[in-house]
């Protein structure tokens, strides 16, 4: 599911057609999978249900809604990213900020 949701998202990425900022988004694709793949629960996700959703909504062309549709995964991506960095512990694994303190290159 990683690897499809990162596809998702490279797709989006493309649609303005700024080149500037597709070549910066995938020169972080790889740690922006990395930590994606450490913060989300994907059984406890419904990023499926919201990518279907935001494709529904560009299929209609309505560009506002789907505006707000992105900023709302966004965001709510975000909070449960936090959520999990602010976690001393998951699941009995070493905490999200000592693997990035012990490893910079993420």
């Amino acid at each position: 599911l990683v690897l499809l949701d990162a596809q998702f998202h490279t797709a989006l990425w493309q649609i303005p057609g700024n080149s500037r900022l597709l070549q910066m988004l995938e020169d972080l694709n790889d740690q922006i999978r990395y930590f994606m793949h450490v913060t989300r629960p994907w059984e406890e996700t419904d990023y499926p249900s919201q990518h279907r959703e935001l494709i529904a909504t560009l299929q209609l062309g309505d560009i506002a809604k789907a505006k707000r549709e992105m900023r709302e995964h966004i965001l709510s991506t975000a909070a449960r990213a936090i959520a999990k960095l602010d976690d001393s512990q998951i699941e009995g694994q070493v905490s999200i900020r000592t693997v990035f303190a012990m490893n910079p290159a993420c």
